[in-house]
């Protein structure tokens, strides 16, 4: 935002200098509050977003892969599977478990950005 100031050549007097010097600073501190007001946002909308995914993982995703993982497991012992399929299996788990984490850690880190700006 900027502001252009008319040539006052000396004719102005002190007090309208300071009341748009005022002027100024009462622009700056809506530009501030609207830049503010919009990070909050973007950050709430952030937080419901990784709220949602950890809610997935929680409830489908990271249930599904420990299944898997626990049925190729079993399938290995009883000689049905190869242990190829069961190291896969434990990959899954563990990538499914580390992306969780991954989120799980960008979700603190929202909250904390949230948190310092209030």
């Amino acid at each position: 935002l900027e502001i252009s100031f008319p040539d006052f050549k000396g004719n102005a007097t002190a007090s309208e200098v300071a009341r748009s010097a005022l002027r100024q600073k009462e622009l700056e501190k809506k530009v501030l509050v609207f830049k503010l007001t919009a990070l909050f946002e973007e950050l709430y909308s952030e937080i419901k977003n990784l709220e949602n995914q950890l809610k997935s993982y929680r409830n489908y995703i990271l249930p599904n892969a420990e299944k898997n993982s626990k049925i190729i497991e079993t399938l290995y012992f009883s000689g049905e599977e190869h242990f190829i399929a069961a190291l896969d299996a434990k990959k899954n788990l563990t990538e499914v478990n580390s992306e969780y984490l991954e989120i799980l850690k960008q979700y603190i880190f929202a909250i904390l950005k949230i948190n310092i700006l209030n």
